[in-house]
């Protein structure tokens, strides 16, 4: 998703800003650049220049840098064997649903998994958390089914 961000600016921040929010990006120097593209973008100057060149944060410079480069490429026979290998800057609102949705069900997979423990430690299971476990397992439907894509 930074990945995204980085190389299609505007456009693409605010498609995933706008279904994703900053919570749901790791704590560190992730979520040091999703609140950073979010300053520029408010601003219209979304550029991934300034993460090379003007950060004192190392780890936020290593980020971007891994992020900006490219590291393997599909190699030219698969072109003379009529075989198209798509890259993430093919179709990149694609590359990006798909992303935003394996996060959100990888978040909300660990919150439930966190939620079956505690309801493993009570013989009483109050109604509370029995309300919790649904909202939680709806929320889960809701990612898995794409909704909030829309």
């Amino acid at each position: 998703l930074l990945q995204l961000m980085l190389t299609h600016g505007e456009s693409m921040v605010h498609f995933i800003m706008s279904r994703m929010s900053v919570q749901e990006f790791s704590e560190g120097p992730c979520r040091t650049v999703v609140t950073k593209l979010l300053e520029m973008y408010q601003e219209k100057t979304v550029d991934a220049q300034p993460f090379l060149t003007s950060t004192t944060d190392k780890s936020v410079l290593g980020l971007v840098t891994e992020l900006l480069t490219v590291r393997h490429e599909p190699s030219e026979n698969w072109a003379h064997r009529n075989i198209h290998v798509p890259s993430i800057n093919e179709n990149p609102e694609e590359a990006a649903k798909s992303a935003m949705k394996q996060l959100k069900l990888r978040r909300i997979s660990s919150v439930i998994n966190e939620h079956v423990k505690k309801m493993e430690r009570n013989t009483d299971i109050p109604k509370a958390m029995q309300q919790e476990m649904m909202r939680l397992l709806n929320a889960r439907k809701h990612i898995e089914s794409g909704a909030f894509l829309h």
